[in-house]
């Protein structure tokens, strides 16, 4: 990524270069010194969505920053995938029996009447994995937020806690953003929500400190689902679509990183599902033993006690 060294607001600032577009509006003396300058004829075309903020229009052919950007990110995505699925196979080969019994309900699988050793595991380790993979998944996917903003506005690192990003309007840099980057619309309950308001008013506290005349916007991203409504009482929820054409300028890349995502998906979903199968065996074998009367039925009793007594112990 090439960068252009922009003098704005008393400081010198780093700027991706697909960013740095022929303003004539722009004075000689707030633009002390370029590295680099790619000329795009013009301000690349814009339009506003309902809700104010700027898009780029992706079928403009002039728009050969949407292009560079488009590479950029699937690049990353591609060479960047392999962690989410690293972390996945790392969890499943370090687990334990006695580890997913006692960290999933067992009244439930009381519930469903299971009967066999291998339907147990199979449920418990659905259970545990599931809630897993989303977490890490939504790990990945902030990353790759950030990534995406740092190559299109030049993202720094907050020094507020529970802020991912904060970064200026390209376009005018009147508005600073603070965005606090979630799964989805539902992720949190009430406590949680109200811990991130909290957050949001600290680093609007801390940024007019230095300059009282700024405008501070706050923004939660979801990085999937919609959301009709994003306005809220002191800040904005933007998700999916409008989330990464917020973060990127571009109105489609919610769709473009569906691709990349795929990379290798077959090979590294067929070393998951060995490793898995290997597991059930295992635990499978493991179960019938410790946890089987001798006639072979299940002893739920065993497994209440070591996911819920006070000893934790069978």
């Amino acid at each position: 990524m090439v960068y252009s060294i922009i003098y704005s607001g008393g400081r010198y600032r780093s700027w991706p270069i697909c960013r740095i577009m022929h303003d004539t509006s722009r004075s000689t003396e707030s633009v002390k010194k370029v590295y680099r300058y790619r000329d795009t004829a013009g301000v690349l075309p814009y339009r506003r969505d309902a809700h104010g903020f700027t898009i780029n229009n992706l079928n403009t052919p002039m728009n050969q920053a949407s292009n560079d950007i488009q590479a950029i990110v699937g690049s990353y995505v591609e060479s960047h995938i392999h962690e989410f699925h690293d972390t996945m196979l790392h969890q499943l080969k370090n687990l334990s029996l006695r580890g997913i019994l006692r960290r999933k309900n067992p009244y439930l699988f009381r519930v469903k009447n299971l009967l066999t050793a291998e339907e147990i595991i199979r449920s418990f380790l659905e259970a545990f994995l599931s809630s897993r993979e989303e977490t890490i998944f939504w790990a990945w996917l902030e990353s790759l937020a950030i990534f995406v903003n740092e190559n299109t506005f030049g993202w720094w690192k907050s020094s507020t806690q529970g802020i991912d990003l904060e970064f200026f309007w390209w376009k005018t840099r009147e508005i600073r953003y603070i965005v606090s980057i979630k799964s989805w619309p539902n992720w949190g309950n009430s406590s949680q929500i109200a811990k991130m308001c909290e957050d949001f008013r600290r680093a609007k506290k801390v940024i007019r400190q230095s300059d009282p005349d700024i405008r501070v916007e706050a923004i939660n991203g979801c990085c999937y689902w919609r959301r009709s409504n994003p306005d809220k009482w002191d800040y904005s929820k933007y998700c999916g679509e409008r989330f990464w054409a917020f973060i990127s300028w571009y109105s489609s890349l919610y769709t473009d990183i569906i691709v990349p995502l795929g990379h290798e998906a077959r090979q590294h979903s067929e070393v998951y599902q060995l490793w898995l199968a290997k597991i059930i065996n295992t635990f499978s074998q493991e179960f019938h033993q410790e946890f089987c009367h001798q006639d072979g039925t299940i002893d739920w009793q065993k497994i209440i006690s070591i996911n819920s007594s006070i000893s934790g112990k069978g």
